[in-house]
């Protein structure tokens, strides 16, 4: 079994209970993407294994549970070929969530998707180049992935406004509201049931708006930075201009503070990744920000002092 990864991506082995035996074929990986850890799984039951079920779903929880007290928040997904495997049975034990696919391999779904968090995926299925019963199948998360598409494309963004006050008044929505179960449920129920709860308490206490993105908007815009500006012009023609000023320094602010973050994970980055985000078209500040930080770094880079100037975002 093998485990391909970008070269990008920060990813490494690691030994769990499961790795000492010699005839399960499980594999785990850590893997830093987009700033988040994730611990995935792949393995892969035979059709006719030499252990019973029950041996290899003991394996993958004494697993999890290894992956847990090592990161009580870890994301886990297990993948792989489970053949013949009850995926109820496993769900139950494993407290893992099944993401339903088409078929893989002619009608029949041998290769499936578990879950620690499954509304953060979904997964695709598609045919292989090569003759073959088999399917490709993989899933996909929200983590923005970068595209440079051609033609122009508008996206709808809802956003969600997280001031504390709409938070105080989620928090008991959500308390009061929790459904109570029973040992009869299945995980799927309960998973269900209780992201409904979380959904409606959400959509009653948070307020919220539809923002439109283009593929157009440049790099620094997001949707609370366009939702803001649409503010501040609306305030503009209202003749508010104090107000409108005040917006004028949140959002030099905002969009600083996004560049600058964007840039504190150069330091680590391949070079080749590193002068990509310095020589991007339209970016003044991701070329300041990262000229600093490569001053404190072993990269020495040499620019016309009008190039590393900030310049007034708003006046």
């Amino acid at each position: 079994m093998a485990v391909y990864v970008n070269v990008e991506i920060l990813a490494q082995p690691i030994s769990t209970p499961s790795s000492s035996s010699l005839v399960l074929e499980i594999l785990w990986m850590s893997i830093e993407f987009y700033n988040r850890m994730l611990f995935i799984a792949a393995v892969y039951n035979p059709p006719k294994p030499r252990y019973t079920q029950d041996d290899f779903i003991d394996a993958i929880v004494q697993d999890i549970e290894f992956v847990q007290a090592i990161n009580c928040n870890a994301q886990i997904v297990v993948a792989g070929d489970v053949n013949g495997l009850n995926h109820d049975l496993f769900t139950s034990e494993t407290g893992l969530v099944y993401l339903p696919s088409p078929p893989t391999h002619g009608p029949n779904t041998l290769d499936k998707f578990f879950a620690s968090i499954p509304n953060a995926y979904h997964t695709r299925v598609i045919d292989s180049l090569v003759k073959t019963k088999h399917k490709l199948v993989y899933i996909s998360d929200s983590a923005p992935a970068p595209n440079h598409p051609s033609t122009k494309t508008i996206k709808k963004i809802t956003l969600y406004d997280h001031r504390e006050l709409h938070l105080n008044n989620l928090r008991p929505m959500i308390y009061f509201n929790i459904p109570s179960f029973d040992h009869n449920d299945s995980v799927q129920q309960m998973y269900s049931s209780l992201t409904s709860t979380i959904y409606d308490s959400l959509n009653y206490c948070i307020p919220r708006k539809t923002v439109r993105m283009s593929s157009s908007d440049p790099p620094f815009m997001t949707p609370l930075i366009k939702s803001l500006l649409q503010r501040r012009c609306a305030l503009r023609l209202s003749n508010r201009i104090d107000e409108a000023q005040l917006l004028d320094v949140k959002l030099t602010n905002l969009i600083q503070l996004g560049y600058s973050t964007e840039c504190s994970n150069l330091d680590s980055a391949p070079v080749k990744k590193l002068w990509s985000a310095i020589k991007r078209p339209q970016n003044l500040v991701p070329i300041a920000s990262a000229v600093s930080l490569l001053k404190h770094s072993r990269t020495t880079l040499a620019a016309p002092p009008s190039t590393l100037a900030i310049p007034t975002i708003f006046s």
